[in-house]
């Protein structure tokens, strides 16, 4: 009983992990609103944090000058770009662009960024897969690098959510076999007996009615 509790576990777990990733990705697929919430200020400790850690070798690890942030928010998924203005005196206006890319819910878990150098003319895309042309997200990639306390959260939420849909599922087939006469645990019909001859489980809606 104890082994069985905990495979249901484990798999409720690994279907938790394959639903959160999948509905990441189909929230990405989703035209990004109109309506979304838009913000514009100075990119923070922790934004600089991320580009210090993830910026690519052609890069600066830690951009000089004005830092902006451009965020966009929407259901289970957030747009950033973040831009510093360029340490070049000649073309002091041109700015190094990264667009950070997350996805998930009921937390973000998914992410990837795309890195833009206009001085040098090339960009480089990192935890982005691009699909076929004229499919999906074939113009802005799907992110797939783990955000894990994110992925862990979600992982939770959904394996819960299964597990309550399992629940439902077999409250609906034991109601539905208990009014046909069978036996609720192998749907062998019972007749009047109280135990179940096949099985051999007790019928506890018969021994109520017994009782009463």
């Amino acid at each position: 009983m104890i082994k069985r509790h905990i495979l249901t576990i484990v798999m409720l777990l690994v279907l938790g992990t394959i639903v959160s990733v999948l509905l990441a990705w189909a929230i990405w697929a989703r035209p990004m609103p109109t309506g979304g919430v838009l913000w514009v200020l100075e990119a923070g400790p922790s934004e600089m944090r991320w580009w210090r850690e993830n910026a690519p070798p052609s890069f600066a690890q830690q951009p000089t000058g004005w830092v902006g942030e451009v965020e966009q928010r929407a259901f289970g998924r957030c747009v950033t770009s973040l831009d510093f203005d360029s340490p070049n005196t000649v073309t002091p206006r041109i700015r190094n662009t990264v667009m950070r890319i997350r996805a998930g819910w009921p937390m973000l878990s998914m992410e990837g960024s795309t890195w833009t150098d206009p001085l040098r003319r090339k960009g480089s895309r990192h935890y982005l897969y691009y699909p076929p042309s004229g499919w999906p997200c074939s113009k802005w990639g799907i992110p797939y690098r783990p955000l894990w306390l994110g992925v862990a959260t979600n992982t939770v939420v959904m394996a819960f959510i299964l597990w309550l849909l399992l629940l439902g599922r077999l409250a609906v087939r034991r109601i539905v076999r208990i009014k046909r006469g069978l036996c609720p645990a192998c749907a062998y019909p019972v007749g009047s007996n109280a135990i179940c001859t096949e099985c051999g489980k007790p019928l506890r809606h018969r021994t109520a009615k017994v009782a009463t």
